[in-house]
């Protein structure tokens, strides 16, 4: 027997959370196979790039301050300056961790001391400066927002006629 559900595209989206949920057995929880992610699970994914973005974050701060302080002083940038420009240039921030370990395990004290300051940056920007809860409702509409605007391109393809206008 199939059933004809009603609604708006909001409570299609509800539908769907109870499904996953039935399915599943646990509210709010869908399974993911665990070779999705190399093992890990989503969430830890997220991480990974939070992590990744903040390192990046740190890094484009500290660039900003020290040139920032150069022009202030009508002086050439810093050796810190110069020194994370190059890092930047020939090593792109995959893994923010790894990238920061090599950075501290360079043979030159303004790498090692960098990577310090980097450390301190990236901390208080993540305690202090980035907005979780902003992310997360952005992150919501701009995929409910996506969503549907792929569903009306998807109808629009399969029903020829859909959303075209009639000239006179």
């Amino acid at each position: 027997m199939v059933r004809t559900v009603r609604g708006n595209a909001r409570d299609a989206r509800e539908r769907g959370r109870c499904a996953t949920a039935r399915a599943t057995g646990r509210p709010g929880r869908m399974h993911v196979p665990s070779d999705a992610f190399q093992g890990r699970s989503p969430e830890i994914a997220a991480c990974d790039a939070l992590k990744r973005l903040f390192t990046a974050v740190a890094a484009r701060a500290v660039l900003a301050e020290e040139l920032e302080r150069a022009e202030r002083e009508g002086t050439a940038p810093s050796e810190t300056y110069e020194t994370l420009k190059a890092y930047m240039d020939e090593n792109p921030i995959r893994d923010g961790n790894a990238w920061m370990q090599e950075l501290m395990s360079r043979d030159d004290i303004t790498s090692r001391t960098l990577g310090l300051r980097l450390l301190e940056v990236r901390k208080t920007y993540a305690d202090e400066v980035f907005n979780f809860d902003e992310m997360q409702e952005t992150v919501i509409s701009e995929v409910s927002s996506e969503n549907d605007r792929l569903m009306a391109d998807y109808v629009k393809r399969m029903l020829p006629g859909v959303g075209e206008s009639k000239e006179d």
